[in-house]
Order: structure tokens, then C-alpha cells, then sequence
């Protein structure tokens, strides 16, 4: 027998009134003896005697009555069922589970999420009439739906968010501690594994909580993942190669074995290739594709079918522009007119789209906008214009530092270097003031082989040099030297963004770089190297949605699901950039707004790479991390070893009914002891 309210126990010490208030009763008054009443003493003896017993008869009502209350008060159970008296135990159940992508997987029993329904199957036939049973997902922790038949048919999907393991399990101590029902359970239907349990933390956990856990059975496990997907960092324009770089993870306990794994560009397979990822172990796989045109391009890397499907496919978006735009800053010289014309032409279908400005009439729009930024001898930009180009670089711009006689040494070592280098101006080298004038060539021997094969032997890759900067050292990438050790083309990576920096530039007064035939490729190759990038566009995951900036917009946004369901989108705020909420993303692939009935944005969403994790933890582990009673562990066909565990029948209502019938007892001898007049017998 058990007592769910046992501290109600220490009303028992209230049996104690009546004997106090019979003890105190039976003190006996003083004799006067007078001989008038002396032939009336037998008579009083024999009614003494029935009086006394009457008295003892009641002190035991009375106490039995107190007794019996406070026990019903207790509500004391036993194990077993008895239809014959009392009532049956009233059940609250909480059922949390995981419904995430790792329930997904398929194993010697099937799907790890079909395997739990039928265990939540079975855990039905023991809600009764008076029973309420509830079920919780991870992935809407929120969200409560009844435990039945119909709840249990409907949960065929599996989540590709795993959602939050602790809100859930906070959730159902919280409607557990609203009741006082005889069988208060909490069912954790989980394979243990993955994000729903990262984060663990104690719970105060209600009084007489059963716990109980279902877990499939363990078992070895193979499974491949894309984990993630990059570029190769260089230049893409329509007609030039694509390189997609897709990270491979083996969260298995087995080898995975000449596996396919495939690159699909606008829902055209691209190219395959088969791979081998021991268990546990990472794998880089390469792919190149030529893009034939620019706008928007999607795709994904899909892994050929194992036991984990969530995971086996990776979804990508890029926009190819259809130039490269160049922002080229100094004053109106022949060397600045030279570079416009350099770059009036077009190479390999990637046209260059050149705008030349002076330092005073930059504009925040044409910096912006630019893929290259190239200062041309003058470094004097005003705070303003400066802090555009530092935010230009670190959206992926780059920048080409080009000197010459206009060139301020002083403010280009304070001011500009430093956003693209750590190298700094030391002077000048020059001949132009000697009697006779001699010339710097350049060195073919120390060149980077990014340019090497432009200086092949031959006047027109021997550009002559009067003029030069030096620089400080040269402990970054040198791509070329002069004769004299000292560098001329230095590529470099600062704290803001990328650079490049020729110490003498097309400036007749300085070279005449500016008619050579290897000038022209050379530059094209510089501006190609430091353009900003074609990156992958940044991916969401699954499940509560986020927020996304947009540089276009229009009256009417909408956002378009990989399935063709659209839905309004509406602006947060009122800014020159539109920040829309995109709300609950699922499920995984390329997602599209459209403003205007035109693609404005195009974003992906993909599986977390956590989720792709099959290693269990323990349960004592979760339990410890729950701070849980201890946990029964149930597998398959739980219902009949939960049911012998229950609180069968409360004897709360038989013990009323018999604390009642003392009352009426009572009240029955009371009867025979006061006459209708008031009067004693």
C-alpha cells in the first residue's frame, strides 16, 4: 500500500481528542451520603454499567472516524486492481518524443520512428475513461496532442529539425505537477542521439513521477552525410569552371563502400563519382562544372540512398554576374585613361565594366557596386570615401593599390595599405636624376606562376623602369621582382579585405609598362584574382525561421518553398535595406523570393550536421543531466510492464464511506443514551 498524500499522516495525532476528552470526563465528583436516597444506589449501579459501555463504544467511533478520514485524506493505494471495492487509479500521462532526423533512420526493425509508433500504439490501450495522456515533440515542444489512436496514425514525418529536447521535457513537468492522480508518467520515446538532448539541464521534477524510457534496440549503424559545400574562392563568370568542394562525413560505426555521390546544377546531373569514408572518418570531394550562363544558379550534392535519408542531399544558390565591375579612382591622366581602355575590352565571355572617378566625386553607390577597386596614384580619399571602400572590402571587393609620381607615400602607409597589407612605403629608387638614365627590368626568374608565363623572353614582356616604391619587406606573396630583389606586383590579405599593389604603375614618367603586350593580361589576371568571389549563398536550417536582408525589393514580396508554395512576405521596418521574416523553413532545398514576379533573392535551406549524429548517449547520462528519479528502460511491447507497475485502486472513497458509517453508529448510540426529553437514562 501506498499513500500519495502522505503528509497528511500527521492529522492521525487527532485520534488522540477523543481519549483526552474521556480522560477528562471520568473524573469522579465528591460523595455526600444521605439516607433518603440510600435504596436508590442499586438502581444507579446498573444503569452506570451501560452508560460506561455506551461511553467506551463511542470513544471507539469517534477515534476510528478520525482515523479513517485522515487515511482517506492520504489517499492510500495498493498495486493491484480490485473490481470489487474502490476505484480504479487515476493516470496522467506525458509522452516527449523525438521525432527528429536521426528517428528517421532504418535499421533491422524498420524506420526508428515507425518502431516508436508502435510502441506509442501500445501505450494507448492503457488510457482509460478517467486517464488523461498527452504526447510532445521535440520539434514543437509547444505543441500538446492527445495520446490516441488518431494522434499515433498522423505521425508518419519525420522533422528535419530536431527541435528542443529540454523545452519539451520542462513542458511535461509542468502539466505533470498541475495534477495529483495516482500514476503520474513521464515516456521518453528517443534513440538518445543528436541535438534534442545536447543541452541538458536539471529539472524540478514533481513528486511520485514514474519515469520510463523507450529506446529502439542498438544497433551498427551506416550512414553517409554531406556536411557541408564551398567554392574555390576565385573569380566565376558564365564560361569559366565552378568549383563545388563538398565535405563527406561517415557518423557511422561501419565503412561505407564505393558510395555515389553526385553534382546537380538546375536539376541536371553534372557529374558523379564514386567514394569510400571509413567509419567515423571525413572526406573532401571536388567537383568542377562550367557554368553556361549568368543569373541565378541552383543545385545540390546528393549521396546515393542508405539508412539515413535527411541527410544525403545538400542544396546550393550563387548568382553569376554578367560582369566584372571595376571602380577605377584618380585624376584624369593618361595612365588612368590607359587603364579604362585596358579594361574596355572583353576576355573569355566575362566582360569588364570600368568607371573611372576623381578622389572628390566617389560615390557610395559606385563603391558598392564595384567587384574591384583600383587607386590609381592617388591615395588622398576623405574619411568618408575611405570608410565605403573599407566596407566594400569587407563585403568581398578587392583592391589594387597602382603608384606613380601623384602617388603620397605618407598617406598611403597610414591610410590605405594597412585595409590589404602589412607591408609599408620605405622610399623611392631612381635614375632619372643621373646624368645618364639606366633602367630596372624585371626578373623572370622570381615570378609567381600566376603571371609567370606572361614574362616569356621577348621585348614585349620587357617593360623598362625608371621609377620604383620600395617597399619595407616582402613577407607576403611576391608575384613579381625587379632585377634589383625589390618587389613590383605584391599580392597581400589584411585585416579588412584583399589587395594587390604595383610599385610603379602605367605613368610614362615612371615605365613604359603602358605599351607592352603583357600588360593587359596581367592586369586582367590581377582584377580576375581580386574580384569579389562567387560564394555559396548563406544556408538556413530547418525549423524556426530567421530574418534576411534584402538589397531588392518590391510592392509585393513572396516567398517560395523548393514544393512551388508561396506565401506573402512582409518588410520589418522601413530601411534602403528590406528586412523580411521568413518564418518556419522546412522542409530542406533552394527557396526563392519573389518581388514583382521576379526572382529578387534566392537562399537554401539545409539539414544541421549535427543532426546527422547516430552515436547514443547513455542513460545515465540523461538521467544524471535530467536530474530524473531512476529510470525504467522499456523496449518493445511496453504496455503490460507498465501496467503491473501502477497504482491499481484508491481506497479513498472506501474509507469515506466507512468513516460515514461510524458517524451513523455514532449517532445511533448517541440515541439510546439522551432521551427525546434531553434527559439521561
Amino acid at each position: 500500500m501506498t499513500f500519495l498524500n502522505p503528509f497528511v499522516l500527521i492529522g492521525l495525532v487527532a485520534a488522540g481528542i477523543p481519549i483526552a476528552i474521556h480522560l477528562l470526563g471520568k473524573r469522579r465528583p465528591r460523595k455526600v451520603r444521605f439516607s433518603a436516597m440510600a435504596f436508590l444506589e442499586e438502581m444507579r449501579r446498573q444503569q452506570f454499567r451501560r452508560l460506561r459501555l455506551r461511553n467506551v463504544l463511542l470513544l471507539l467511533l469517534r477515534t476510528l472516524m478520525i482515523v479513517l478520514l485522515v487515511l482517506a485524506f492520504a489517499r492510500p493505494t495498493v498495486r493491484a486492481t480490485l473490481r470489487a471495492f474502490g476505484q480504479r487509479g487515476e493516470s496522467v500521462v506525458a509522452v516527449v518524443l523525438d521525432d527528429g532526423p536521426s528517428m528517421g533512420y532504418e535499421g533491422a526493425a524498420g524506420r526508428r520512428l515507425d518502431w516508436s509508433r508502435r510502441q506509442l500504439s501500445d501505450l494507448a490501450t492503457l488510457v482509460g475513461v478517467n486517464d488523461w495522456a498527452v504526447l510532445l515533440r521535440t520539434s514543437r515542444p509547444d505543441l500538446v496532442l492527445p495520446l490516441n489512436a488518431e494522434t499515433v496514425e498522423n505521425l508518419k514525418d519525420v522533422s528535419y529539425w530536431s527541435g528542443d529536447g529540454m523545452a519539451a521535457l520542462r513542458h511535461a513537468a509542468e502539466l505533470l505537477g498541475r495534477t495529483d492522480a495516482a500514476n503520474r508518467e513521464l515516456f521518453v520515446v528517443t534513440d538518445l542521439a543528436g541535438p534534442p538532448w545536447a543541452n541538458l539541464k536539471k529539472l524540478s521534477w514533481p513528486a511520485r513521477v514514474a519515469p520510463y524510457l523507450i529506446v529502439p534496440e542498438k544497433e551498427r549503424t551506416l550512414n553517409l552525410s554531406v556536411d557541408s559545400l564551398s567554392t574555390g574562392g576565385e573569380l566565376i563568370r558564365a564560361g569559366r569552371p565552378l568549383e563545388i568542394q563538398a565535405v563527406l562525413r561517415n557518423t557511422g560505426d561501419a565503412e561505407v563502400k564505393d558510395a555515389t555521390i553526385a553534382l546537380w546544377i538546375n536539376d541536371r546531373r553534372s557529374q558523379q563519382k564514386s567514394v569510400t569514408v571509413p567509419a567515423g572518418g571525413r572526406l573532401i570531394a571536388a567537383f568542377s562544372t562550367t557554368l553556361g550562363a549568368t543569373g541565378w544558379v541552383t543545385g545540390r550534392v546528393e549521396v546515393s540512398d542508405d539508412p539515413l535519408m535527411q541527410d544525403n542531399n545538400r542544396w546550393f544558390a550563387l548568382f553569376v554576374p554578367p560582369d566584372t565591375r571595376l571602380l577605377v579612382v584618380g585624376e584624369d591622366t593618361p595612365a588612368r585613361r590607359n587603364l579604362v581602355s585596358i579594361f574596355s575590352s572583353r576576355e573569355m565571355n566575362a566582360p569588364y565594366v570600368p568607371v573611372a572617378a576623381s578622389p572628390a566625386n566617389i560615390t557610395q553607390q559606385a563603391v558598392e557596386r564595384a567587384d574591384v577597386i583600383i587607386l590609381n596614384e592617388q591615395m588622398s580619399l576623405d574619411e568618408r570615401a575611405l570608410g565605403w571602400v573599407r566596407d566594400a572590402l569587407r563585403r568581398g571587393a578587392g583592391l589594387l593599390v597602382i603608384v606613380g609620381p601623384e602617388t603620397d607615400l605618407q598617406n598611403a602607409n597610414r591610410r590605405i595599405l594597412p585595409l590589404v597589407t602589412t607591408e609599408q612605403f620605405t622610399g623611392l629608387r631612381s635614375t632619372l636624376g643621373s646624368d645618364s638614365v639606366a633602367y630596372f627590368g624585371l626578373d623572370r626568374r622570381a615570378v609567381n606562376p600566376l603571371v609567370a608565363d606572361l614574362f616569356v623572353p621577348g621585348p614585349s614582356s620587357q617593360p623598362r623602369f625608371a621609377d620604383y616604391v620600395l617597399m619595407r619587406s616582402s613577407q607576403e606573396a611576391t608575384l613579381a621582382s625587379f632585377t634589383t630583389g625589390d618587389p613590383w606586383a605584391v599580392m597581400g590579405a589584411g585585416r579588412v579585405g584583399r589587395g594587390a599593389i604595383l610599385t610603379s604603375g602605367l605613368n610614362p614618367a615612371w615605365s613604359d609598362l603602358a605599351l607592352r603586350g603583357m600588360v593587359v593580361p596581367l592586369l586582367h589576371r590581377l582584377v580576375n584574382h581580386l574580384a569579389r568571389p562567387v560564394s555559396l549563398v548563406p544556408e538556413y536550417a530547418p525549423g524556426p525561421g530567421g530574418r534576411r536582408s534584402l538589397l531588392q525589393a518590391g510592392s509585393r514580396m513572396e516567398l517560395e518553398s523548393p514544393d512551388g508554395i508561396r506565401r506573402a512576405l512582409l518588410p520589418i521596418g522601413e530601411r534602403t535595406t528590406t528586412l523580411v521574416d521568413l518564418g518556419m523553413l522546412t522542409p530542406p532545398g533552394c527557396w526563392r523570393i519573389w518581388a514583382d514576379e521576379r526572382v529578387a533573392d534566392v537562399f537554401t535551406v539545409n539539414l544541421s550536421p549535427a543532426e546527422s549524429e547516430l552515436r547514443p548517449m547513455s542513460l545515465r547520462a540523461f538521467q544524471d543531466a535530467t536530474g530524473l528519479p531512476p529510470i525504467t528502460r522499456l523496449g518493445a511491447n511496453p504496455a503490460a510492464r507498465v501496467a503491473e507497475a501502477r497504482h491499481g485502486t484508491e481506497l479513498e472513497i472506501v474509507l469515506l464511506l466507512a468513516a460515514l458509517a461510524c458517524l451513523v453508529a455514532e449517532m445511533v448510540v448517541m440515541r439510546g443514551i439522551v432521551t427525546p426529553s434531553g434527559e439521561e437514562e
